[in-house]
């Protein structure tokens, strides 16, 4: 298996060898690994710089890391059923969040967009959650 340190994105791709029916790619700077199961998100691993980004699903969340290690845990969270990803779209407007549940409720771990106020009129929220790790 690859040095996490030297390629984390080898070491992700070694890991998901153990799930034959989970499909993953190599893309420009990284991986994408499609949803395991309906109703999931895609993931993407990508070098950023000096360190590591994830990416969740189509709504522009994103994530950065200076440790390969806690991006790849950051990825394994986001493919276990202890994740889950809100995307909340407005004419003009995205906000994408991930929660944590710990015991029966959900809590924001981080979000990103251009939304910071009550959601207006004539959005729409989507929730998707992976669980190809369940915990």
């Amino acid at each position: 298996m690859a040095d996490l340190q030297t390629d984390p994105i080898d070491a992700l791709i070694g890991k998901l060898a153990l799930y034959p029916n989970v499909r993953c790619r190599l893309v420009a700077n990284g991986c994408e690994i499609d949803p395991p199961n309906d109703g999931g998100f895609k993931i993407n691993l990508y070098h950023a710089g000096d360190g590591w980004g994830v990416a969740f699903g189509e709504g522009g969340f994103h994530e950065e890391f200076a440790d390969p290690k806690d991006a790849l845990e950051f990825v394994a969270f986001g493919l276990s059923d202890r994740c889950r990803l809100r995307e909340v779209v407005a004419p003009l407007l995205r906000r994408s969040v991930v929660e944590r549940c710990h015991e029966s409720d959900w809590a924001v771990v981080s979000e990103v967009g251009t939304l910071g106020w009550p959601i207006p009129f004539g959005s729409r929220e989507r929730i998707f959650q992976n669980r190809l790790i369940v915990g």
